[in-house]
This record gives structure tokens, sequence and C-alpha cells, in this order.
């Protein structure tokens, strides 16, 4: 008895969040299909939207509250699967401050 994990590698399309969410669900969904089922899926950083040089110079247009589209996509598939999640890389903005997060979400998302 162990701990399974499933290490996603995606093949992320700059600044484009609806492609990459899309390929991380199916990606998910292949993952909960092996056996042993993973616990835990991992994966990579910035995954939903890559990342540039430039784009950290004008941070402010790339980033996403905490209960963003990001987070949200995960915390679905998360409970749909009842499994933990570790994803890399959500840029956040709280109180005027930009952070760089990695989310651990679990089983109930």
């Amino acid at each position: 008895m162990g701990i399974h994990l499933a290490l996603l590698q995606t093949d992320i399309k700059f600044c484009d969040f609806e492609y990459n969410a899309a390929h991380v669900i199916e990606m998910i969904a292949d993952a909960m299909e092996k056996v042993p089922r993973p616990d835990v899926i991992v994966l990579p950083e910035d995954w939903s939207s890559g990342f540039s040089d430039e784009m950290f110079h004008h941070m402010e247009e790339h980033i996403e509250q905490i209960d963003g589209p990001s987070v949200t996509v995960l915390r679905e598939c998360a409970k749909q699967y009842s499994v933990w999640i570790v994803a890399g890389t959500a840029r956040t903005y709280i109180c005027g401050v930009f952070y760089f997060d990695t989310h651990f979400i679990n089983r109930e998302g």
C-alpha cells in the first residue's frame, strides 16, 4: 500500500487558458482511468498560461483572483474524481501584492 501519483506534463499554449484547461481536464480524466488510480495528480508550473519575460513585465494583465478560473477548474476535477491535485503557479493578487502560488486541492475540491 502507498500513495499513487500521476505527474502530468502538458503541452502548454502560451496565454490560451481555454485550450490549456481543456487539455488538463482531458489528461486528468485519462489518468483517473489508470490502474492503480492516482491519489494525487501533480501539474507543472504555469500549466494554465505558460510564462515569458514579457509577461513578467505586464503581470497585472495575467493575474487572477484566488478563486479564479485556474483554481476553479482544478477544484471541479478534484471533486469529480475524488483526487488531490497539486497545481503549480497561478499568479494571484491579494491586498495589493502579487503572489506566485502552488495550490493543494483536496478530494472535496
